[in-house]
């Protein structure tokens, strides 16, 4: 069976999943040696890619910047400094928000930081090396590298992030 589509998302690796723009007309579940020649061939550009690191933490890496949501604990994939970060957590409890990726960040090189927090997480917990939007349900925002940033009422505490960036839309 094969798929064609504007926007097409393909896992790769068991934890990232690859965005490829264009045209794209491959098997539903292609295999890591099938996308590499895919898109040596045809020229194709990934326009995100999504790397899920534990529980509810995901990094999206986009042309301009990284989207880091709810990270708790485990290792971040390497990253470019060059890139700006947004740290985003969703609410305070602890498997989704740990302050010490500031620190993990930092020992990665990363030094444009922006912490996305929502407003249920005690300031004593804020980072003090980089600068903090502090979110409540039902606003939007807007945030360096063409990013829009809606919030919505969560069904757990918090909020939930509808996130809208020139490579497409997470939630």
């Amino acid at each position: 069976m094969h798929c064609a589509a504007r926007k097409l998302l393909i896992y790769f690796d068991k934890i990232s999943i690859l965005i490829l723009s264009g045209n794209v007309n491959c098997p539903l579940l292609p295999s890591k040696a099938f996308l590499l020649q895919y898109v040596a061939e045809r020229g194709t550009e990934v326009l995100m890619k999504i790397s899920y690191i534990y529980h509810s933490a995901f990094l999206a890496e986009t042309t301009e910047c990284y989207y880091l949501f709810d990270y708790y604990k485990g290792p971040l994939p390497p990253m470019n400094p060059a890139k700006p970060v947004f740290v985003l957590a969703s609410h305070s409890h602890q498997d989704h928000y740990a302050p010490c990726v500031f620190d993990q960040l930092r020992q990665l090189g990363m030094q444009n930081i922006t912490a996305v927090l929502s407003n249920d997480i005690s300031r004593k917990l804020y980072p003090e090396i980089c600068p903090v939007v502090r979110v409540i349900h039902s606003q939007e925002y807007t945030l360096p590298c063409h990013t829009h940033l809606q919030t919505l009422l969560s069904t757990d505490s918090g909020v939930a992030f509808l996130l809208s960036c020139p490579e497409g839309v997470l939630y």
